[in-house]
């Protein structure tokens, strides 16, 4: 547990931070989250180094308890996006234009930690992993009925799924044998 850095030419790592969650690096900055509080930190990114005090930025940031991912990320201009509230809850995909504006929903919401959502290039179909009794799977959601089905049944985590380009494949993440 923790963000480790490393240096590409050198096996050596050293851990810079606990944290509950993948960090995010920007504007001379780590954002990182430690028991639901955001915090940022200056990091020199030559000398691999945390400088001065973490910085409270947020409270109550969202870590996925399967994925352990926080609903973070930054850009270099300098903002930043997070997400509050409970992990467990109702989750529900929107559509949305460029402009922002609210197109639908899709499918129903979820309990089952619905992540990762990939369409396909018809747009006919959306994969995406959901959590049901602590198993990852990929399920599939025929985006025009509106009917959710089991992709993957193996007990493995099976994650982050990504259409091929015509439609036929889908590639995934697994830590089966």
């Amino acid at each position: 547990r923790g963000v480790y850095v490393g240096q590409i030419d050198r096996p050596e790592t050293q851990r810079v931070v606990d944290a509950d969650s993948p960090a995010v690096y920007t504007s001379g900055q780590l954002l990182f989250v430690r028991e639901g509080t955001l915090f940022a930190q200056d990091f020199d990114p030559v000398r691999l180094t945390l400088g001065g005090n973490p910085l409270q930025v947020a409270h109550h940031i969202t870590v996925d308890p399967v994925m352990v991912l926080a609903g973070l990320s930054a850009s270099a201009a300098g903002p930043i996006i997070y997400r509050t509230g409970l992990p467990s809850g109702r989750r529900q995909l929107v559509w949305f234009d460029r402009s922002g504006k609210e197109l639908g929903k899709v499918g129903d919401p979820d309990t089952a930690g619905s992540v990762n959502p990939s369409v396909s290039s018809d747009g006919q179909r959306l994969a995406r992993n959901r959590t049901v009794d602590g198993n990852n799977d990929i399920w599939l959601l025929d985006l025009g009925r509106g009917v959710l089905s089991k992709f993957t049944v193996h007990a493995a985590a099976d994650l982050f799924p990504v259409w091929s380009p015509n439609g036929n494949r889908i590639v995934f993440n697994s830590d089966r044998t």
